[in-house]
């Protein structure tokens, strides 16, 4: 997920100036650790929630009405889905680059504090962050649906060997999608570490 690149990037980039920026206030300095380990630990927990859910859908691999009825049941989770997203998520990244941009004095940190000018462009140009992570769920909701939809079908007309096709597809669709959340969580802890650290 590219999102997931891009805010890794943000806490890894705050993170090294916390190192560098012993001369922060001890209040100031506490209260940026506390609200970039709030916002991996949201993200964290969105994508977790995430996995959790598809553990219906994966034990019902090997049998299809079971599957596709698990398939519709995941892609009409409002609940996982509003836990997907990281209540305003856009908006703490925003003010925790503003806030370390305000603390710091450049002179002292010129390196560093131009990469939180940097990152604030780039977070302009990505748009809504929120948006984003609904957008990358809702497209992997909807794939699940639409295939719902195609093997319910083939259990009708009893085409085995395409039923069989569409249930690996979605073997694979499910594969791929928890890599990238078990990667995005990894990361976030990585950052986590290196914020306590």
């Amino acid at each position: 997920m590219e999102l997931t690149a891009y805010l890794e990037k943000v806490v890894t980039t705050c993170s090294r100036i916390l190192k560098f920026g012993a001369s922060l206030q001890s209040v100031a300095r506490n209260k940026l650790i506390d609200d970039l380990q709030k916002i991996c630990s949201s993200v964290e927990s969105a994508y977790s929630n995430v996995l959790s859910r598809l553990r219906p859908v994966k034990d019902s691999f090997n049998e299809p009405s079971s599957l596709a009825k698990e398939l519709r049941e995941f892609a009409a989770d409002k609940e996982t889905r509003d836990s997907f997203k990281p209540d305003k998520l856009c908006g703490g990244v925003y003010k925790l680059i503003s806030d370390f941009e305000s603390y710091l004095n450049p002179l002292k940190y010129s390196v560093d504090v131009r990469k939180l000018g940097t990152l604030k462009n780039e977070f302009n140009m990505i748009g809504n962050v929120d948006a984003a992570l609904y957008d990358a769920y809702d497209e992997f909701a909807r794939d699940l649906d639409k295939i719902a939809t195609e093997m319910s079908s083939l259990i009708e007309k009893k085409s085995s060997k395409r039923l069989k096709e569409r249930m690996e597809y979605v073997q694979h669709l499910i594969t791929d999608f928890e890599e990238e959340l078990f990667d995005a969580i990894k990361k976030m802890r990585e950052a986590k570490d290196r914020i306590l650290r």
